[in-house]
């Protein structure tokens, strides 16, 4: 019996030239476990409706009620992430952007990389950029201002400076 023809290996290269990394075994099987954990989130807040508030969808779960919001009346940073996740798993795009702009987000950069981590796992490579931009400063910066400008988005709406 022959053996299937596969495909030479790609070349380990640096990441100037655009190319793509052949992936070790623990690399694709950490890439299969990613995509299988996003589309896991993706199927949880599938099976969620979305709270009218803005926030408290994750009590579905069984989750307690935000403290910081309890507390000390004020959103937390996340308030709304999990409503926004379950707007954008039902097509709800308008709606999760006004419940928390970064949820709507990360809900697109989740599926991007889902879609990135299985290209990679039936490939076996990747491109040599994931590299540079898993490692980049820039990406977490950029992250935590986003984060920074969402909360202070959420809390306007919370005290009614900013209505939906």
């Amino acid at each position: 019996m022959n053996d299937p023809v596969q495909p030479p290996p790609l070349p380990e290269t640096d990441a100037s030239t655009g190319a793509w990394f052949v992936l070790t075994r623990a690399e694709r099987r950490s890439a299969g476990l990613a995509a299988l954990g996003i589309l896991g989130v993706f199927a949880v807040a599938a099976i969620l409706t979305p709270d009218s508030r803005g926030l408290g969808t994750h009590q579905q779960l069984g989750l307690p009620p935000c403290m910081t919001e309890t507390v000390l009346g004020v959103p937390c940073p996340f308030c709304g992430m999990t409503t926004s996740f379950t707007h954008m798993a039902h097509g709800q795009v308008v709606e999760a952007v006004m419940v928390q702009p970064a949820g709507a987000l990360g809900f697109v950069i989740a599926a991007a990389l889902a879609l990135g981590f299985g290209t990679a796992v039936a490939s076996g490579a990747a491109p040599t950029k994931w590299r540079e931009i898993c490692r980049s400063r820039r990406v977490f910066v950029a992250g935590g201002v986003t984060l920074g400008l969402a909360w202070i988005y959420k809390i306007l709406v919370h005290t009614g400076v900013v209505s939906f």
